[in-house]
């Protein structure tokens, strides 16, 4: 793996401590034990689920079902001063009957004061174009949600050289997909997954 840095193992031990008692993360992948070597926070144990992660492939109506699961725990995740930041595949479980999702990288979200660890190319973005992080996961949620229904592997989005899939292909998205891309501080919270044609 990478290397990370002492200061971001601090930030992460610090959140995987937290992490089991926060009421809004229970729902989530259990934290089990913090793993230490020669007295040096490495990582931490979590529980083995049967959830699987987000096929892009998946029928094109349980993506949408899905993608309306993330947006609802967004929303209940930002109002405890919660952020994602990094929304990819391999971070989010999809229960066998697809009505549930899980998240399981949660040492890496932003929790109070404890920023991400590992930002991706999105939230760098944001965070240098935009002064109004708590509006961080809607951009980034935006760009997931384009590259999960147009089945592109998060890290090759490209404004310019993506656009929205037919189905989300509606002139309020247009509108937001515009902000998006020329983002600033005029930035709104809005979700592409609530205007579908």
């Amino acid at each position: 793996g990478k290397t990370i840095s002492l200061d971001e193992l601090k930030n992460k031990e610090k959140k995987v401590h937290m992490i089991p008692y926060l009421k809004c993360l229970k729902d989530e992948i259990e934290i089990y034990d913090s793993i230490y070597i020669n007295g040096v926070f490495k990582g931490y144990t979590m529980e083995n689920s049967y959830y699987r992660k987000i096929n892009l492939d998946e029928k094109l109506r349980n993506k949408i079902e899905i993608l309306k699961m993330i947006k609802r725990k967004i929303e209940y995740l930002n109002t405890c001063g919660v952020f994602i930041g990094d929304f990819n595949v391999r971070n989010f479980l999809v229960s066998p009957a697809k009505n549930d999702v899980m998240m399981c990288d949660l040492d890496n979200l932003k929790i109070f004061n404890l920023d991400f660890d590992t930002k991706n190319e999105n939230v760098k973005r944001f965070n240098c174009k935009c002064k109004k992080k708590e509006y961080i996961d809607s951009y980034c949620f935006n760009i997931f949600t384009i590259c999960l229904l147009s089945k592109i592997h998060d890290g090759y989005f490209s404004f310019g050289k993506h656009y929205l899939p037919k189905i989300l292909d509606t002139e309020e998205n247009r509108k937001i997909y515009n902000s998006m891309e020329y983002l600033d501080n005029s930035y709104q919270k809005k979700y592409l997954i609530d205007n579908l044609r």
